[in-house]
């Protein structure tokens, strides 16, 4: 918080009057057949005023006030940035445009990241509330198709939440995690004595079983020198578990990893493979979340899916969701099932899962989540069925969710500095 009370929101008040002036210079040239140049005026004046309010109360109130005043406006900043972003961003007359909104964007992560810290009650979020909270807005296609699922849950306020499917009580996170610190820290200590590089041995250790059953604590105690190791476990630990509501019975730690494609594998399914070089990923016990299971012995390869326009709470339901009941199509989002299919002459795409087997796409292209004070870029990494895959382009693969097994959640941490 000192980095806002010492900078303020002035960034945000800079940024906004350079996008005015420039909307001022091309007015005459704008037309809204092409969208050349869109620019909210009523948000521009609501944030404005809402930026100015906070710098008056950054010195006079705590940190929770603040940060209870700062949550509207950052939803305000992402709504002006996506409609913005309507323009015909990439033209080359709006270059100084487009460094302006990176500053807005990069400013909101960053103080996104902050407030993320900070207690105000609530850290412990009821996953399943907010879920039934967002499904009954009817305002995001994206996420409302999976409304059945509400179905199927009960909120009992004097026994916590249940599931009807699962029989999970979130207490059971940790009754079945039974503490056994120091019991394998001669195994650890050989572990990390054996390798120079702390990611070397970061990475065995996260797809330890034993090591999976540490507390944070011991974690942090036996290994103080490794930041990566305590942040890949607190993600996985409170992130995915606790907040996300994800069991750890749906959590794979073989397919565990803080260095990927260790293997240097340049193909996979007779496909060429883009490993997400820079992410760490926390395996998914794809043998739980599926009835019909793919088969091992016939070719996979490798793509992504991403959380494009889903902002940090949507994100953290659509794991929950998508982890218990798979990914679902949603027929109102399928921008190329006209496009021809490359693979198969004459034939048309189709609906489906909309998948990318390149990770430089998934960079541009998914949500942030605020964790830990904190960013991270979060996806899917899946394997697919070769055969199956349909493609409308160079980028996009499509499949139907049967065609898919989900095995890691991979986080990249944005830095902002």
């Amino acid at each position: 918080m000192e980095f806002l009370r010492a900078l303020k929101f002035d960034k945000i008040i800079k940024n906004l009057n350079i996008l005015r002036t420039q909307y001022e210079n091309y007015r005459n040239l704008a037309d809204p057949r092409r969208n050349f140049f869109v620019f909210p005026q009523n948000l521009f004046n609501t944030i404005k005023d809402r930026a100015v309010g906070l710098n008056e109360l950054l010195n006079r109130v705590d940190d929770i006030e603040i940060k209870k005043n700062y949550i509207p406006l950052s939803d305000w900043l992402y709504d002006f940035l996506i409609e913005i972003k309507k323009s015909s961003f990439e033209n080359e007359l709006f270059r100084i445009i487009i460094e302006a909104v990176e500053e807005l964007k990069n400013f909101r992560n960053r103080v996104n990241s902050i407030m993320n810290g900070i207690n105000d009650g609530n850290e412990s979020e009821n996953i399943i509330e907010e879920a039934i909270d967002y499904f009954q807005k009817e305002h995001n296609n994206s996420i409302n198709f999976y409304g059945d699922f509400i179905n199927n849950i009960n909120i009992n306020n004097s026994s916590g939440i249940q599931y009807v499917e699962d029989g999970f009580l979130d207490e059971k996170c940790v009754k079945n995690s039974k503490n056994v610190e120091g019991k394998n820290e001669q195994k650890y200590l050989k572990i990390k004595q054996d390798f120079i590089y702390k990611s070397y041995y970061a990475n065995i250790l996260v797809k330890d079983e034993d090591f999976n059953k540490e507390s944070l604590e011991y974690t942090k105690k036996t290994f103080p020198e490794c930041n990566l190791l305590f942040d890949f476990k607190k993600i996985q630990d409170e992130l995915i578990v606790k907040q996300c509501k994800i069991e750890p019975t749906k959590l794979n730690f073989k397919y565990n990893f803080i260095i990927p494609n260790l293997n240097l594998n340049v193909k996979k399914g007779n496909e060429v493979y883009y490993p997400p070089y820079g992410w760490f990923g926390i395996g998914i016990n794809v043998k739980n979340l599926y009835e019909n299971n793919i088969k091992e012995d016939i070719p996979k390869a490798t793509a992504y899916y991403g959380f494009k326009n889903l902002k940090h709470k949507e994100i953290k339901i659509m794991l929950h969701i998508i982890m218990h009941k798979g990914l679902k199509t949603n027929c109102d989002l399928q921008p190329k099932c006209r496009y021809f299919d490359i693979r198969r002459k004459g034939k048309f795409v189709g609906n489906g899962i909309y998948l990318t087997p390149k990770i430089n796409i998934i960079e541009k292209n998914t949500g942030i989540v605020y964790f830990n004070k904190k960013a991270y870029k979060v996806a899917l990494m899946v394997r697919v069925i070769t055969d199956k895959i349909r493609q409308p382009d160079d980028d996009y693969w499509i499949l139907q969710p049967n065609e898919i097994e989900i095995i890691r959640i991979i986080f990249k941490e944005i830095y902002f500095d």
